[in-house]
């Protein structure tokens, strides 16, 4: 096994974490020779480097190999490792100031506090989808242009709910919708995630009061040019959800909440004996345009792979209403494809995530939501992928989570994190309020690595 011996103790996280890496048996090493080498520069800048230090690599036949840290000192004692030694010492060096953590103490953390029962979420699914269904089946009646098709949407559709089932996202496909070509764009708007929807005319023996020019939910642009507006068509819709709650009475069972302009959703409360159930509809358009025109996937990528990046153009990119003029892109469908199957190789990804979105809504959510919320999270999982693409870097649970939160350290100290389709846009907030706050948060999450086993106990 190996053993950090250390004479300072200021810190116990930077021994816990030797023995940590210290207790992989396939790590056991062969008898080995003292050569002539450098310690790299990770072991001197640590901290709790004060005093001399020895590392004690040790065999299975008690064969001992020891070289010195001595702080600010380059030392040349160390040894030709094997491929086995070579990855003992890399993980040790990376890892350095990562607190005691295995993935026995996350698997448990897992199940006792992030799992949800599938009795309770099938019986708010059961109250909720029918009504939802029924709601829409009379908007459609209204007015063809809103389907009556409901598509699961958001963190329980991508299997990623860490809390009580409360909320629901569903899409509302908008019908008929003809293809268009991508705009071309000033670059202020080209570098950002919204876009102005133009639709041309269709023939007139096709033309009807529900066609996309159609005044209620356009503005004409220029000559056979319309551009469709996103407030009307949400203003429309909801007038359209209250009165199929009025005509199917009810009432007393669902409210319909203000709108607020800029926000792509029309909320829901539906209620059910005690529990409320808030539900998200949100009207899209499902893949407009004729080809994909996004800068994506980024040169020299590795993940996803080149047959899934394909089926990912082949869905499309969405849009969603954004404000008055614009229209937001819409990765909804794309990212719950890719988390689909993320873990197909028997990684840790997924877990990691509902490991870290719980953490979030625990520690940090009440103060920092306006600045993290749980699509960041996701966002960093998939930027963490493509930094390491490889199976092997996600087999193991603490490795997987180790490395999500590292990525997102990374992301919040740079108050920088950019979208993973588009990533011209930084999607956290720049103000000069959330950049306090983020740098805050970014405080906090560095104790999470520090110690993980507060944030992971029972007590926290």
């Amino acid at each position: 096994m190996s053993l950090l011996q250390e004479e300072n103790e200021e810190d116990p996280s930077f021994i816990s974490e030797f023995v940590r890496w210290g207790s992989f048996n396939d790590m056991l090493l062969e008898p080995v020779k003292v050569n002539e080498k450098f310690i790299p520069d990770t072991f001197l800048k640590h901290p709790s480097c004060t005093k001399n230090a020895s590392l004690l690599i040790t065999d299975a036949e008690e064969n001992e190999t020891t070289f010195l840290i001595r702080p600010f000192v380059r030392q040349h004692y160390l040894t030709d490792f094997s491929y086995s030694q070579a990855k003992l010492i890399c993980n040790f060096s990376q890892q350095y100031n990562w607190g005691y953590l295995d993935s026995e103490i996350l698997s448990e953390f897992l199940h006792r506090e992030v799992c949800i029962p599938r009795s309770s979420t099938k019986k708010v699914v059961l109250n909720v989808m029918p009504k939802m269904l029924n709601v829409l089946k009379v908007v459609n009646t209204q007015d063809p242009r809103f389907s009556s098709e409901l598509v699961i949407s958001g963190s329980y559709n991508d299997k990623l709910q860490v809390s009580e089932p409360d909320e629901f996202d569903f899409l509302v496909p908008l019908k008929d919708f003809p293809k268009i070509i991508p705009p071309c764009l000033p670059e202020h708007l080209a570098k950002s995630d919204t876009v102005p929807l133009v639709v041309f005319p269709l023939k007139a023996e096709t033309a009807s009061p529900f066609s996309w020019e159609a005044e209620d939910v356009s503005d004409p642009l220029r000559a056979n040019e319309y551009l469709v507006n996103p407030i009307k068509v949400m203003c429309i819709f909801k007038k359209y959800v209250q009165t199929a709650v009025q005509h199917l009475e009810l009432t007393d069972n669902i409210t319909v909440c203000k709108h607020y302009q800029g926000t792509p959703a029309l909320t829901l409360i539906v209620q059910q004996g005690n529990t409320k159930t808030k539900v998200d509809l949100v009207p899209f358009v499902k893949d407009p345009y004729n080809y994909w025109h996004l800068a994506w996937p980024r040169e020299g990528s590795k993940w996803p792979s080149a047959e899934k990046i394909e089926e990912c153009k082949m869905m499309g990119v969405d849009l969603v209403a954004k404000n008055t003029v614009f229209w937001r892109y819409s990765f909804s469908r794309i990212e719950n494809f890719l988390l689909e199957s993320i873990d197909a190789d028997g990684g840790c990804r997924k877990d990691s995530l509902r490991i870290l979105k719980k953490i979030q809504i625990d520690h940090w959510e009440l103060q920092y939501k306006k600045v993290l919320a749980s699509y960041h999270l996701k966002l960093t999982l998939f930027w963490a992928c493509e930094k390491h693409p490889n199976s092997s870097s996600w087999s193991d649970l603490a490795m997987s989570f180790r490395r999500l939160v590292d990525c997102l350290i990374g992301h919040l100290s740079k108050m920088h994190l950019p979208h993973y389709f588009v990533d011209e846009v930084n999607m956290f907030r720049t103000d000069n309020d959330s950049k306090v706050k983020l740098q805050e948060l970014c405080e906090e999450v560095k104790k999470l690595k520090r110690n993980p086993k507060y944030y992971l106990s029972t007590e926290a």
